[in-house]
């Protein structure tokens, strides 16, 4: 028995090696590329070859730097930009607070010096804290290549992309790992912090809101209950701090509704149908669908959303039910981009130390 669980323990070290030699391995190809030809082929991994910079922080904090920010349409598509959900725009509002509001372009918050500045402690700090809490989850005989997973995962494509791009889902995605990591914790505090985060996450980003199904799934009806407490608590006490409060609400639905109907054949990301256009893009040299077929993917994606759902009800491995959840997180929104995929963090922790 001993010497079955000492193979046990070799051949999942060699897994775990493989998985951060690959990704450390990748992002060195990827850097001395990048070095050697710095408007190469390699720019592309960043949306727009960086010609969009921080736009997601720069822009928000914009929006919001007026405390009224779904009535603010200066950015992109007008209103429909004006769709966050208001916690992010509080957190985004004391970044404001300490800016100048630029004359031309939300863009240049990026040249005001302690703007920039908080801005890259908030993001340091979150990496650090999602690489710390990663490493803990491994036993103590795996701590070396623990580190290096923690190294790999804030070295991936999905974490360089996020900090590009500055979007909030990296904190979103911490939240989500520490709910993921603890929402059965034995530890009544642990516990309570994990339905705190997954509570600040969907108010940060409403779509993680669907993993408090897996306390539905323990039966967990108490737990239930405090979450959904939480997630009224950090949803619609936001509004407070706005102009026109509460009414916002109604504001930010409209909003939601233009920038759906603006992206209504959205071809890039995780969702299932962006997954679909590139695949027919690659083999047809197709870029866009027709309304019929776009209905018809709307359908399909509802239903496999339905029957990962009902599937994870069967699995006894943790790690396979959260799988589930998070594949639904990643398929069933009409946008979900690139950034999206920090969402499998927790998974990718549990299935390696599985």
């Amino acid at each position: 028995m001993n010497v079955l669980g000492k193979y046990v323990i070799l051949d999942g070290k060699k897994l775990l090696r493989l998985f951060w030699i690959i990704i450390l391995l990748s992002f060195a190809v990827w850097l001395i590329s990048i070095i050697i030809s710095p408007n190469g082929h390699q720019l592309d991994l960043f949306f727009l070859r960086t010609g969009d910079f921080w736009a997601d922080a720069s822009n928000v904090t914009g929006l919001v730097s007026e405390r009224d920010p779904y009535h603010n349409a200066r950015v992109g598509i007008g209103l429909g930009n004006a769709n966050q959900p208001p916690l992010t725009y509080i957190c985004y509002f004391l970044l404001a607070c300490v800016s100048i509001i630029p004359d031309n372009s939300y863009l240049n918050y990026y040249y005001q010096p302690m703007w920039t500045m908080l801005f890259v402690i908030i993001l340091c700090v979150t990496m650090i804290m999602i690489f710390e809490i990663c490493v803990r989850q491994f036993p103590v005989e795996f701590y070396f290549d623990a580190l290096l997973i923690g190294a790999s995962i804030c070295f991936s494509y999905p974490m360089i992309f996020s900090i590009e791009r500055g979007n909030n889902v990296i904190v979103s995605a911490l939240m989500v790992s520490v709910f993921v990591f603890y929402y059965d914790n034995n530890i009544k505090w642990k516990k309570e912090i994990a339905l705190i985060c997954l509570a600040i996450a969907s108010g940060m980003k409403i779509s993680p809101a669907i993993l408090g199904i897996l306390l539905v799934y323990k039966k967990d009806w108490s737990a239930v209950c405090r979450l959904a407490l939480y997630d009224t608590l950090f949803f619609i006490g936001p509004f407070v701090f706005l102009k026109g409060g509460i009414n916002n609400l109604f504001q930010m639905i409209h909003n939601l509704n233009l920038w759906f109907t603006t992206y209504v054949s959205y071809n890039e990301g995780t969702g299932f149908v962006a997954s679909y256009v590139k695949y027919i893009r690659f083999f047809y040299d197709c870029r866009y669908i027709s309304d019929t077929s776009y209905k018809i993917l709307t359908v399909l994606k509802s239903e496999v959303s339905f029957i990962l759902l009902l599937g994870a009800f069967h699995f006894e491995e943790k790690w396979k039910c959260v799988f589930n959840v998070i594949l639904v997180l990643l398929v069933l929104p009409t946008t979900s981009a690139a950034y999206c995929l920090l969402y499998l963090i927790p998974f990718t922790v549990l299935f390696l130390n599985s």
